[in-house]
């Protein structure tokens, strides 16, 4: 039967520190978090249901993740990193496995992917036909040259950690056309920014 769903955390991490990490991390993690802590957490503040995020730490691997989808999956779907050229019977099996968006994890790099190349155009179409989302984690001031192509492929999109706190780094930038930028850019995604990992969510009565 299923749980009626009263809460749903939509930005969650479980992580193991002996598992291999991405040589381009930017942070590792501090801690291991198991999946059967992270539902206790959940069950002590009354949360039915959980969207589990992959952290940047391992990079394409999404294998704890994974496993920890397989552990509950009457209440948790998962955000994967993967790359632009995944094969579609790859994304077709992790969504059997409760899948419901990918993770661009684009924060400090000095040059981002290029969203309008052919592999990520093919990818997004893959993410909308799933009815999936994409969760972009990118600094703020960045976002106004990428969220509006993300937003064109159709498909859902959520800004991770609140655009990093968007209008603050921008300014903290001095430019006004990057404040100006972030802040269009957040303005035509309001609704995107805070339910699409809820409704992906909702699958779990599907």
């Amino acid at each position: 039967m299923n749980r009626p769903i009263t809460a749903i955390d939509c930005h969650a991490h479980v992580m193991l520190r002996d598992h291999p990490l991405s040589p381009e991390r930017h942070s590792k993690p501090p801690r291991d978090v198991t999946v059967d802590e992270h539902l206790a957490t959940m069950d002590a503040h009354g949360i039915s249901h959980s969207v589990l995020t992959a952290p940047s730490f391992y990079g394409a691997d999404n294998r704890v993740l994974l496993d920890a989808l397989a552990a509950c999956p009457q209440r948790l779907r998962g955000t994967v990193i993967v790359e632009p050229d995944i094969d579609d019977e790859s994304l077709a099996a992790m969504d059997r496995r409760g899948v419901v968006g990918i993770r661009l994890n684009w924060l400090r790099r000095e040059q981002l992917p290029d969203v309008d190349s052919a592999n990520y155009r093919r990818l997004f179409d893959r993410v909308r036909n799933l009815d999936w989302h994409i969760e972009i984690y990118l600094e703020g001031p960045k976002l106004g040259g990428v969220l509006p192509r993300l937003r064109a492929s159709g498909a859902k999109v959520v800004v991770d950690h609140f655009a990093s706190r968007a209008m603050t780094l921008a300014k903290a930038a001095g430019s006004s056309s990057k404040v100006s930028r972030a802040a269009a850019a957040l303005r035509t995604a309001s609704f995107s920014t805070s339910t699409s990992a809820a409704i992906s969510a909702s699958r779990l009565s599907s």
